[in-house]
C-alpha cells in the first residue's frame, strides 16, 4: 500500500477570497508572518485551518448575530467578508458531514423532538412507590429512555444515503450512519418509519385509509371538515373502550399484574412519554390502594386500578386529540391550506392517529428492520473503507464494485419484498422474486439483473410497476449537463453575436450580419440544450426560480427579438435582443451566490404543471417583453443621444419598442389573470392584495399608460423610449424586489436574499443614464440665436 492522504490538512475547500485568505493564515501562522503569494492569491485552504481559524469565527458570529436579527433577510445584510466566510465554512459543513469527522447533532434533534421530552423527565425521588417501583418498573422499564443507548449523546450527520431498505415504492434511501444507529437502537428504525408515515401516508397506509385521508383533506378545503370531527368524536371513546377490554382480557382471572410485565403491555407502550409520567404519577398518589410488593421485590398492581388510571389517561388524550385537530384546522382554513404542504403534515397524522389507532404498530409489524440486508451493506462498507485506506488502486476498484453490486442487490429485493406483499397471489411475481434472491445468494449480477427483469415486467402488467435501483433514468443527461454548461457557452455566443451586430451596424456590411445571425442561432441552439436537460432532469418547466426566470427572459427575449428582426430586417432589433439576452445570461452565470442554479424539490403549492406552464412561463415571458422593450429604449437613446439617426431609424425603433411593450402588456395581464385562477384553486380566493399580486397589477398599469400615450400622440419616439426604460422598474420590483427585499406574503416559495444594492445601483445608474438623455435631447431641440435675431422671435421658437 501507499500513503492514506491526510484530507484534513490538505487544501482542497475552495477559498479564493484575498482578505479571507488573509484571516486565516494570519492567524495561523501569526500577525508578523510575512504571507507569501500563495497565501494571499492561492485558491484552496485546508479544513484544518478553517476549523482553526478565530478570525472566521469571529466572522460567523457576525453572521449568526445578523440572522438572529433579520431571520429571512440576513444575507442582505452581510459583508462580502462575511458572506464569503458563510460559503466556505459551508464547504467544511459538507466535508465533515461526508467524512464523519467532527460534525455531531443530539438524536434527538435528528429523528425525534420528542425524545428530548423523554430523556428530561426525572423520576421524582419524593414519590410514594416503593424503591422497587422506582428501581426496577418506572426507572428502567417502563420510562426506558432511549437516551441511555451509544447514540444519546452524539451521532454523526452522514449526508449521502445509498441503501433502499423501505419496502415503500420510491421511499427515501437510507444512509450508514442511519443504518449503524437502527443496529444500535432498534428504536431508531421505528423512528424512522413513523417520520417517514407523517412525510407520505399515502405510501404507508392502506387504500382505504388513503381514501378516508383524502376525504379528511377534501374537508377542510371546502370548509366541511367538521363532520369528520364529529366522527371522531364518536369514535374515539369506542376504542378506548376495545383498547381497554383488550386489556382486561390480557389479565383475565388476575387481580393483580407484575409491574415488568405492565412496562412491556402494548397499551401502556403505546402511550406517549407524557401519558406515561401521568400513569407514575396517579399511581403514586394512590400507591396503597394500587397494589403490593411481593417477596422477591416486584410490585404487583391492582388490574382495576390501573383500568380506570388508563381510562383517564386515554379519556384526557382524546379530548386533547380533538381540541388540537380542531385548532390545526382552524389554523389551516385561515392559512390557505394545501394537503402538500409540509406544515401540515402533523395535522394529517394527528388525525391518522386517532382515526387508525393501530396505525404505527401495523406499520412496524408489515416492515420489520432487514437486520441481515443492513448487515451486508455495512460489511461491504467497511471492506470499500479498508481499500481506500490501502491506497491500492485496484484493490479499492473492485471494493467499489462490490459494494454498487451489494446495493443493487439489497435495495431491489427490498423493493420487491414490499411489491410482492400487494401481490401476494401472483405466481410470475412470486417466481421471479425468488429467482432475484437466488442470484444475490450466488453474488451473480447478471443473473440478478435477468431476474429482475423479469419481476418488472410481471409487477407492470399487475398494476404495480417500479424501479430499479437506482431509479433514475437521468443521471448520464445530468453529467453531461454539469460538464458542458451549455448557458455558459450561450452568452459567449450572444456576446459574439452583440459584438458581430455591431460590426455590421458600423460597416453596413452582410458578412457580420449572417455571422451573427449564426452566433445568435447557435446561442439559443446552447439555450434549448440546456432547458431540455433541467426539463428531463426535474420533470418540470424550468421557471420554479430566480434562476430559471432569468435565463428563461434571456431566451424569451432573444425570441421575440429574432421573430421580430426576420420579419422587419433591422439590425438594431436583433443587437438590443442580443444585448439584453447576454446581460441576463451573464447574470445567471456569474451570480451563483444569488442565483441559485441548482434543481431543487418543488414546494407543494407549484407541484402543477398545469398551472406552472399556463401562468408562471406566461408571466415570465411578459417580463421578456419588457425586458426586449427596454433593451430597444436605452438602444434608441444611445443613437439619439450621440448618434444623428434619421428619422426612419428612430420610426423604426418607436415601432418595435411600441411592439416590444404591447407584448408585454398581452402576456402581462394574462399572466396576472391565469395567477388569479391559479390562486382561486390553491388558496380560495381570485385577489387578496398580496404583494407579488399589487406588483404584477402596478406593472400592468405602468407599461399600459404609455401605449395610450402613444397611440393619442402624447409621447414621440424619444418619449416612448424614456417611458420603455422608466416602466421596466415596475417589472423589476415585482419579478426581483417582492422576493429578494421584501419578502413577504404567500408567494414565499420565491422568496431570496443577495444582490440588493448591485440591483439599487444597477438602476440608479440606468436612471441617470435618463436624465442625462433628457438633458442632452431638450439642449437639442433648442433653436441656435442667430446674429441680430430679436429676442421675441427666439422666445417664439421655443
Amino acid at each position: 500500500g501507499g500513503e492514506f492522504t491526510n484530507w484534513d490538512s490538505y487544501p482542497f475547500i475552495l477559498c479564493d477570497h484575498h482578505d479571507l485568505r488573509k484571516v486565516i493564515y494570519t492567524d495561523k501562522l501569526g500577525v508578523d508572518a510575512k504571507l507569501t503569494e500563495e497565501h494571499l492569491h492561492g485558491k484552496y485552504v485546508s479544513p484544518a485551518d478553517i476549523r482553526e481559524s478565530a478570525g472566521v469565527q469571529k466572522l460567523l458570529g457576525e453572521v449568526g448575530a445578523m440572522h438572529d436579527k433579520w431571520r429571512d433577510k440576513y444575507s442582505q445584510h452581510l459583508t462580502p467578508l462575511q458572506r464569503k466566510a458563510e460559503e466556505v465554512w459551508n464547504r467544511l459543513r459538507a466535508y465533515e458531514k461526508v467524512s464523519q469527522n467532527r460534525l455531531a447533532v443530539p438524536l434527538a434533534q435528528r429523528l425525534a423532538p420528542e425524545w428530548v421530552e423523554a430523556t428530561s423527565l426525572a423520576l421524582d425521588p419524593g414519590v410514594g412507590l416503593s424503591a422497587a417501583v422506582k428501581s426496577h418498573l418506572w426507572a428502567s422499564d417502563l420510562r426506558r429512555s432511549r437516551a441511555s443507548s451509544p447514540l444519546t449523546s452524539l451521532l454523526q450527520e452522514d449526508p449521502f444515503h445509498l441503501a433502499a431498505l423501505d419496502k415503500a415504492a420510491r421511499s427515501a434511501w437510507l444512509s450508514i450512519g442511519e443504518i449503524e444507529a437502527v443496529f444500535a437502537d432498534n428504536g431508531v428504525w421505528q423512528e424512522l418509519l413513523k417520520d417517514r408515515l407523517s412525510r407520505t401516508p399515502q405510501r404507508y397506509i392502506s387504500p382505504e385509509r388513503q381514501q378516508a385521508l383524502a376525504q379528511f383533506q377534501k374537508q377542510i378545503q371546502e370548509g366541511t371538515v367538521q363532520k369528520s370531527l364529529d366522527e371522531l368524536e364518536e369514535l374515539l371513546p369506542k376504542l378506548s373502550d376495545q383498547q381497554l377490554a383488550a386489556f382486561r382480557a390480557r389479565y383475565a382471572g388476575r387481580d393483580r399484574v407484575d409491574q415488568r410485565e405492565l412496562s412491556q403491555d402494548e397499551l401502556v407502550l403505546g402511550i406517549s412519554a407524557a401519558e406515561r409520567t401521568k400513569l407514575i404519577d396517579r399511581i403514586s398518589a394512590l400507591h396503597e390502594d394500587a397494589g403490593a410488593e411481593g417477596a422477591d421485590g416486584q410490585v404487583r398492581l391492582y388490574v382495576p386500578v390501573l383500568a380506570n388510571v388508563l381510562r383517564e389517561i386515554l379519556d384526557d388524550r382524546d379530548q386533547r386529540l380533538l381540541e388540537q385537530l380542531a385548532n390545526q384546522v382552524r389554523n389551516a382554513r385561515a392559512d390557505n391550506y394545501h394537503p402538500e404542504d409540509p406544515k401540515w403534515r402533523m395535522l394529517h397524522l394527528n388525525y391518522l392517529e386517532g382515526r387508525f389507532p393501530e396505525v404505527y404498530r401495523e406499520l412496524v409489524k408489515w416492515q420489520p428492520f432487514p437486520e441481515q440486508r443492513a448487515q451486508k451493506v455495512l460489511q461491504s462498507f467497511r471492506q470499500l473503507q479498508s481499500a481506500y485506506r490501502s491506497a491500492d488502486p485496484a484493490a479499492f476498484a473492485a471494493a467499489s464494485e462490490s459494494f454498487k453490486a451489494t446495493l443493487e442487490f439489497v435495495s431491489d429485493l427490498t423493493t420487491a419484498d414490499g411489491v410482492a406483499g400487494h401481490l401476494p397471489d401472483n405466481p410470475q411475481v412470486l417466481s421471479s422474486l425468488a429467482k432475484m434472491q437466488a442470484a444475490a445468494d450466488k453474488g451473480d449480477l447478471e443473473g440478478f439483473r435477468e431476474a429482475r427483469t423479469e419481476f418488472l415486467q410481471a409487477s407492470a402488467a399487475a398494476g404495480r410497476p417500479v424501479e430499479p435501483y437506482p431509479g433514475c433514468k437521468t443521471l448520464d443527461l445530468e453529467l453531461m449537463f454539469n460538464r458542458t454548461q451549455p448557458f455558459m457557452y450561450a452568452w459567449i455566443l450572444m456576446l459574439l453575436a452583440l459584438a458581430l451586430f455591431v460590426v455590421s451596424m458600423m460597416w453596413n456590411s452582410r458578412i457580420p450580419y449572417t455571422l451573427a445571425f449564426l452566433a445568435y442561432l447557435a446561442s439559443l441552439g446552447f439555450q434549448f440544450f440546456g432547458y431540455y436537460c433541467r426539463i428531463a432532469i426535474s420533470g418540470r418547466a424550468p421557471v420554479t426560480n430566480m434562476y430559471e426566470t432569468v435565463i428563461f427572459v434571456a431566451s424569451m427575449s432573444a425570441i421575440f427579438a429574432l421573430i421580430l428582426e426576420v420579419i422587419y430586417r433591422r439590425k438594431v432589433i436583433g443587437l438590443a435582443g442580443a444585448l439584453v439576452a447576454t446581460l441576463a445570461l451573464v447574470l445567471a452565470d456569474q451570480m451563483s451566490m444569488v442565483l441559485d442554479p441548482k434543481i431543487s424539490p418543488l414546494t407543494p403549492v407549484l407541484r402543477s404543471n398545469f398551472w406552472l406552464i399556463i401562468h408562471v412561463l406566461t408571466i415570465v415571458s411578459s417580463y421578456a417583453g419588457g425586458t426586449l422593450a427596454w433593451g430597444l429604449g436605452n438602444v434608441a437613446l444611445v443613437l439619439i443621444t450621440f448618434g444623428n439617426p434619421s428619422r426612419e431609424t428612430l420610426k423604426t425603433l418607436s415601432t418595435y419598442t411600441y411592439r416590444a411593450i404591447q407584448i408585454a402588456v398581452l402576456l402581462l395581464a394574462a399572466g396576472t389573470f391565469l395567477g388569479g385562477w391559479w390562486a382561486a384553486y390553491s388558496w380560495g380566493r381570485f385577489w387578496g392584495w398580496d404583494p407579488k399580486e399589487v406588483w404584477a397589477l402596478i406593472a400592468l398599469v405602468s407599461y399600459v399608460i404609455p401605449l395610450h400615450m402613444r397611440y393619442i400622440g402624447w409621447v414621440k419616439d424619444f418619449g416612448l423610449a424614456v417611458c420603455a426604460v422608466l416602466c421596466y422598474a415596475s417589472i423589476v420590483m415585482a419579478w426581483y424586489g417582492v422576493n429578494f427585499v421584501l419578502g413577504a406574503g404567500l408567494h414565499s416559495y420565491g422568496f431570496g436574499g443577495g444582490g440588493p444594492w448591485w440591483v439599487f445601483w444597477a438602476g440608479l445608474i440606468n436612471l441617470l443614464w435618463v436624465l442625462i438623455a433628457c438633458i442632452i435631447h431638450v439642449r437639442r431641440q433648442l433653436p441656435m440665436p442667430t446674429a441680430g435675431q430679436p429676442v421675441e422671435e427666439l422666445a417664439a421658437a421655443v
